[in-house]
């Protein structure tokens, strides 16, 4: 199995929540839960980082690519470390508010950068 797929079943099996509430959670869907934990589908770095944020883990990431040099675990970042930091002390209530609007600034982030690449060609 994937790297990324065995994190995030370490991850579930941390957080102690079942499937269906880490769906709710992470705002996927159950299937995507299930394709996950089946290796079927693999869980995108971005996801993974939420659900580490969410936790308060902050063991490094596997490497994405699970090949090469270094490819066994990334070293976490400082300015990682001190948002796990700053994010472990919040309130759960504040802490989950935060990480919704990280995602949507995520999702929204790429396409404007993604867009801005294809008009300066």
């Amino acid at each position: 199995m994937d790297p990324l797929n065995i994190e995030f079943e370490r991850l579930l099996a941390k957080s102690g929540w079942t499937q269906s509430e880490c769906a709710r959670q992470l705002e996927l869907t159950p299937a995507v839960i299930t394709r996950y934990l089946n290796g079927e589908t693999r869980p995108s770095l971005t996801t993974l980082k939420l659900f580490k944020l969410m936790l308060g883990d902050i063991s490094p990431l596997p490497n994405a690519a699970g090949k090469g040099k270094g490819s066994d675990l990334r070293p976490i970042e400082e300015w990682e470390r001190d948002l796990l930091s700053e994010m472990r002390s919040l309130h759960p209530d504040v802490r989950a508010t935060l990480l919704s609007g990280f995602k949507k600034v995520l999702n929204v982030v790429p396409k404007q950068v993604v867009g801005r690449a294809k008009r300066k060609r």
